[in-house]
């Protein structure tokens, strides 16, 4: 089954978020683009985070009711892949190598990997309000939320997983329609030793 690659992004200390994005935008979608045939890639897409005025202050509140919140991401990319071994064999190609040592060296050019998450999922759609595929754009009206959920302390991930899948899962579609929600995906993390050997590549501890 088709699996997907889920990478946060924070920028650069030094960097700023015009900066990040430029980069992000100009340099990075190009790069993986002309990549995309030596890495089995079948589709790519990013997110950058909205810049909006009070923007401060509703993440502050947001972080004060859910009871605590890391930092807003800089930027979301994600990669499709028809499976993990079809990813892995790829990169062990001769051209699936140079193309994923060419991605880790540009990352670090306007990303900081140590702080930058990425991991394997597998999507479950839970809500889709429209046939076409909603794309959040500029001038677009479309909004996307990006929530990276971490397990309760007290629950093992499986139990997590599986609460959020089909208990809270539900509750988001009932309300779906009456809040406006164009579309709603749950994608799960899924455990992978090659992940957690690109991690330790990129100076990330998993």
């Amino acid at each position: 089954p088709m699996i997907r690659l889920v990478h946060l992004l924070r920028r650069r200390p030094n960097l700023s978020r015009d900066a990040f994005e430029r980069a992000f935008d100009q340099v990075r979608g190009p790069l993986i683009a002309g990549l995309q045939s030596d890495l089995g890639i079948l589709r790519y897409t990013q997110c950058i985070r909205e810049q909006t005025q009070g923007e401060d202050d509703a993440a502050l509140a947001a972080r004060i009711a859910r009871g605590g919140m890391a930092p807003p991401y800089d930027g979301v990319a994600e990669y499709w892949f028809s499976s993990e071994t079809a990813l892995i064999e790829a990169t062990r190609t001769e051209a699936g190598r140079v193309a994923l040592d060419r991605l880790i060296d540009q990352e670090a050019d306007f990303s900081d990997p140590a702080s930058s998450p990425l991991w394997l999922a597998r999507e479950h759609p839970q809500v889709s309000m429209t046939y076409e595929y909603p794309v959040a754009r500029l001038k677009s009206g479309v909004l996307k939320l990006h929530l990276a959920l971490a397990p309760h302390s007290h629950m093992p991930p499986s139990a997590a997983a599986d609460y959020w899948l089909h208990e809270h899962g539900p509750l988001v579609r009932s309300w779906a329609s009456a809040r406006g929600m164009l579309r709603y995906q749950q994608v799960h993390h899924i455990e992978s030793a090659w992940i957690d050997t690109l991690n330790q590549r990129r100076g990330h501890a998993s």
